[in-house]
């Protein structure tokens, strides 16, 4: 958090960390998500094909489409973006009273897959706080521009491998628009 919080000049007040695992599982448990795909392709490792527009997507379709980068021109940067649009359909999903009356279930289900440092008690009153307003949510991405190429990294025993470099004006506009959501703009 804290080297988000560097790159991007914002204070986070909270996280949410999932694994693959718990993606898997959680839209198999929501029963599918509609996700967004901006490109027509078929995944390089389980050959799953996605068309442009709107697909259902069980819980491997979802990993697999989130996981996905050898598709694309852009990479990891459009993988980034598939990865937005499946949490964007995770939580729109979730926001209907069927799903947020399962929220003790799903948490339970994946536990131990799934980490944040919100208390049970502040999740359990987000949800409460849904049930209550069935307020729509306007859910904002953005994608940091990088650059990148093949470097030698030391985290991997000096192999290179593809690193990304951030466009430091793509990433302060970053911290104003997360800045803005976070004084309710």
């Amino acid at each position: 958090m804290k080297t988000l919080e560097n790159v991007y000049g914002v204070e986070l007040d909270y996280y949410v960390r999932v694994n693959f695992s718990s993606v898997e599982k959680f839209v198999d448990l929501l029963g599918g998500v509609n996700v967004y795909s901006a490109y027509e392709f078929t995944s390089s490792h389980l050959k799953i094909h996605f068309d442009k527009g709107y697909n259902l997507m069980n819980g491997r379709e979802a990993l697999e489409f989130a996981r996905e980068r050898y598709s694309f021109s852009a990479g990891d940067n459009q993988r980034g973006k598939n990865q937005m649009e499946l949490i964007k359909a995770v939580l729109n999903k979730m926001m209907s009273p069927t799903m947020l009356l399962k929220f003790p279930d799903l948490m339970n289900a994946v536990s131990s897959n799934f980490q944040t440092d919100l208390s049970m008690d502040q999740l359990t009153a987000l949800v409460r706080m849904q049930l209550d307003d069935a307020a729509s949510w306007n859910i904002e991405t953005y994608a940091v521009k990088t650059t990148g190429g093949s470097a030698y990294c030391y985290s991997y025993h000096g192999k290179k491998l593809y690193v990304g470099y951030i466009n430091q004006e793509s990433a302060a506009e970053a911290g104003r628009r997360m800045r803005e959501v976070m004084e309710g703009k």
